[in-house]
């Protein structure tokens, strides 16, 4: 009898175990679907909020170039620093919509200041920092816009942008030098498409021509736009969308103080010119809020999605302008300038590819032509 109650109860306890481990089971299994779910519901966002940005993006990249190519071919205007100027001291607004965004969404503004302070891995800004750190990238940042706006006044809007996508070029062979970024040929052979691109557009130009001009200009916007990413990059590294917002606030403030000084020499020597009776007041005010847009998205967009969204945005204003200047502005494109434009939107396209998937499909290739080979 007293053993038959004990196996009983063995069995009793067996059972009971049996069930808890069961029970712990299911448990574990609707916590990881419920990970997963959330997961999903975040890439899902992530995703929306990307291709939305990437729409925004492109939008305020295209009436960029459309409105100030508009700036000097319906009026005299030829003061391309004074829209560089007015255009880039927006950017001072971006950093307090950021904190009125973020203390909105439940974060105090104590918490979100702390961490803009951060952006040089302080807990505090100081006047040095920024005079040494943020304003030589300054002065780069406003020559690549200057460069940007003086070549729409020499070459379509289409040009321009195509020409200016090979910044991602540039930034591959500077980030070799300064970031010491992996050397891949494949990335190497997109720098060498997208450049040849470009040498295809100055041709279909005419080299010696207004057009080839610009091209040039455009390009020396690419390369500058280069080292404005690189060395920012180098300064502030892997920046949260709040200190991103602080560092853009602070160059558009520096810019904003210093970078008008220009405007009256070069007009007062007849360099540059406007008249107050013919000034393009619409076209100058959508290009500012269009280049403010899409340094408030570029800057926000980064932490709200993936990066690769960010890069397409640029690419995608390409054949939007295509469009505008075929139907709207009614200029012809021959066939090597379309050559041109896709061989640096094919080299765009590889350079966004992340080093990693690139790294492992340069090494499946190298594989198999040592095996072929052997």
């Amino acid at each position: 009898m007293v053993r038959k109650m004990k196996a009983n109860n063995d069995q009793e306890s067996l059972n009971s175990y049996d069930a808890a481990i069961e029970s712990e089971y299911h448990r574990t299994a609707s916590k990881k679907e419920e990970i997963d779910r959330s997961s999903n519901q975040s890439n899902y966002r992530k995703i929306v909020a990307g291709v939305c940005l990437v729409l925004g993006l492109a939008i305020c990249r295209a009436g960029m170039a459309q409105f100030g190519r508009n700036l000097y071919t319906n009026s005299n205007f030829t003061a391309s620093s004074l829209v560089t100027w007015s255009s880039r001291s927006t950017g001072i607004i971006v950093y307090p919509m950021v904190v009125m965004i973020m203390i909105l969404t439940g974060h105090s503004y104590e918490d979100v200041h702390r961490e803009g302070c951060k952006i040089f891995g302080k807990t505090e800004l100081s006047i040095k920092d920024t005079a040494k750190k943020i304003l030589p990238l300054m002065l780069i940042s406003i020559s690549a816009t200057y460069f940007n706006f003086y070549a729409l006044s020499l070459t379509s809007a289409t040009n321009v942008t195509a020409v200016t996508s090979t910044s991602a070029a540039f930034v591959y062979v500077l980030s070799l030098i300064w970031l010491k970024e992996p050397f891949l040929v494949i990335r190497m052979l997109a720098v060498c498409t997208a450049i040849a691109g470009v040498i295809l557009i100055a041709y279909s130009e005419g080299f010696g021509s207004y057009g080839s001009v610009g091209i040039v200009l455009a390009t020396a916007n690419a390369i500058c736009s280069a080292f404005y990413r690189v060395f920012t990059k180098k300064v502030i590294g892997q920046a949260t969308v709040v200190q991103s917002s602080l560092f853009l606030s602070i160059l558009s403030f520096q810019l904003f103080l210093l970078c008008w000084i220009p405007i009256p020499i070069l007009i007062s020597t007849k360099v540059e010119a406007f008249t107050a009776t013919d000034f393009p007041t619409i076209p100058f005010l959508i290009t500012t809020l269009a280049l403010l847009g899409y340094a408030s998205i570029l800057t926000v967009g980064i932490g709200l999605t993936y990066p690769i969204y960010m890069s397409m945005g640029p690419l995608l204003a390409i054949p939007i302008n295509v469009l505008i200047d075929v139907f709207y502005e009614k200029l012809l494109f021959d066939t090597i300038k379309i050559v041109g434009t896709l061989a640096v939107v094919l080299g765009f396209l590889i350079l966004t590819i992340p080093i990693p998937i690139i790294a492992s499909f340069s090494s499946r290739m190298r594989l198999k032509i040592v095996r072929l080979f052997n």
